[in-house]
């Protein structure tokens, strides 16, 4: 931009959204670093724009990208070149939308607004941190998707993250965006043969407003963090391309940050909001995948037992579940599953049994059914209980524990009695008729994100049982 002289900077800004924007975000953020990708969608954007309306363009592109910051340029320059059309902006919340809508006003008052669009200025005579006017009588109105908006219309309807990533696993909670967005959103253009509506988000559920946007034939653009195929999109004298592999933001995602990123989110969260690419928890909690049968253990560990215990043998009851972990490092190694209905002096049989033979550090024991009864046995026994309170459901253990097993931190060692029942009832899971196993697996994962210290021995691989001489019956 440095060889055109300030006039053509002007005009070339007022023509162009993508350069406009470009010198806006470069006043916004001190480290702005532009991408080609941020070119794309302006010159999508600005393109229909420039056009006389009646357009719909739906944008999907990852967290942390620019998109809000996208959105208010091209509100900006929307009202800047046209300063007697009205603009609406809704988003998931109040907060979220304030924000914005005090940014487009901050926009419209810098002096490359004010030298661009020398025209349009905004009215000091009815201007809210939500609400403002321009002296050509268009205007700025912003909200939320549970706001009421009557008796407001819109030339240009933005909407930014109509729901949030936490409230998009509630089947209530989308519908009731869906329905917003059919009874009160889309009914608010000023003239509906002209109006234009432009949404711009990340993917947040499979059944989310992108997917409904979709089917209504909204015009789409798809950008994923790191390209799962080779990429090549022309538009006008445009040309975006990327190979597989390669990301939006090469220089902040790097190999290192972008392995990181994947380490610390959830597979399904990775998928649909980085990849656009939605994933259902209820589709597939767990995969086999999570779980690497690896061929023998590593020297040194931590040995816990986690128990999840039935109150009966009765052939329909639930099943007692002992599952032995070697903990090295940060990988967790299932070596032992015990899985059995038993009545209580077979159950403590069992549990003596796995603390001789094992020699934990720690048995995991759940504060309900014969459980009490069980962590009193063992303490008899010398052994390091600690007793545990599930307060939440199986699915939001599961889910909260998630990147443990997505990131591969519990393997399997090949050869181990039960492996192929413990992942088929891992897979099924909640749909599955068994979770006993689920639920010692998450007991232990959930305790297991304490930071503990290597113990000062190591383990050998596992033998027979020691004697059980002295513990008052006979094993």
């Amino acid at each position: 931009m440095n060889s055109y002289t300030k006039d053509e900077l002007k005009a070339l800004s007022r023509a162009d959204l993508s350069v406009f924007s470009a010198r806006v975000l470069r006043m916004m953020l001190p480290d702005y670093q532009h991408f080609p990708y941020i070119d794309l969608i302006l010159l999508k954007i600005g393109y229909a724009m420039l056009r006389n309306g009646g357009w719909r363009i739906l944008i999907n592109l990852p967290p942390r990208h620019l998109k809000t910051f996208m959105v208010i340029c091209a509100i900006a320059w929307f009202l800047g070149r046209n300063p007697t059309k009205e603009v609406m902006l809704v988003t998931h919340s109040q907060g979220l939308s304030r924000d914005i809508a005090w940014k487009v006003e901050t926009v419209m008052n810098s002096a490359i607004f004010l030298s661009t669009f020398p025209e349009c200025r905004v009215s000091e005579d009815r201007r809210s941190a939500m609400d403002f006017r321009t002296t050509l009588g268009g205007g700025f109105y912003a909200g939320s998707f549970d706001s009421r908006m009557t008796g407001r219309g819109a030339d240009l309807l933005v909407m930014d993250d109509p729901i949030s990533a936490q409230e998009a696993s509630s089947p209530a909670a989308r519908d009731a965006v869906e329905l917003s967005y059919q009874t009160m959103i889309k009914t608010r253009h000023n003239d509906p043969r002209t109006g234009a509506t432009l949404m711009v988000a990340h993917r947040t559920h499979p059944d989310d407003l992108s997917e409904f946007l979709m089917k209504e034939g909204f015009d789409r653009v798809v950008l994923q963090l790191e390209a799962e195929e080779d990429e090549e999109v022309h538009f006008g004298n445009f040309h975006f391309s990327r190979k597989k592999g390669e990301v939006l933001q090469p220089t902040i995602y790097t190999p290192d940050a972008l392995a990181r990123l994947k380490r610390e989110t959830a597979s399904h969260v990775f998928a649909t909001q980085y990849q656009q690419r939605p994933v259902s928890l209820q589709g597939g909690l767990l995969k086999r995948s999570d779980f690497p049968i690896v061929p023998s253990l590593p020297t040194g560990g931590k040995i816990v037992v986690s128990w999840d215990v039935a109150s009966s043998s009765n052939p329909r009851s639930s099943f007692t579940v002992a599952l032995v972990f070697v903990r090295h490092q940060h990988v967790s190694y299932l070596v032992h599953i015990l899985r059995e209905r038993l009545d209580y002096s077979n159950l403590v049989r069992r549990a003596a049994d796995l603390h001789l033979r094992y020699g934990p550090t720690h048995h995991l024991v759940e504060s309900a059914s014969l459980g009490p009864a069980l962590i009193a046995d063992l303490r008899n026994l010398g052994a390091n209980v600690l007793s545990i309170s599930a307060t939440t459901s199986k699915v939001d253990r599961v889910n909260a524990i998630m990147n443990q097993f997505n990131n591969q931190e519990i393997q399997l060692v090949q050869g181990t009695p039960g492996l192929d029942l413990f992942l088929d009832e891992l897979v099924s899971f909640p749909h599955g008729s068994n979770d006993d196993q689920v639920d010692a697996l998450t007991q232990y994962s959930s305790w297991n994100t304490q930071d503990l210290p290597e113990p000062e021995r190591t383990f050998k691989r596992m033998g027979p049982p020691r004697s059980k001489r002295g513990l008052g019956f006979r094993l």
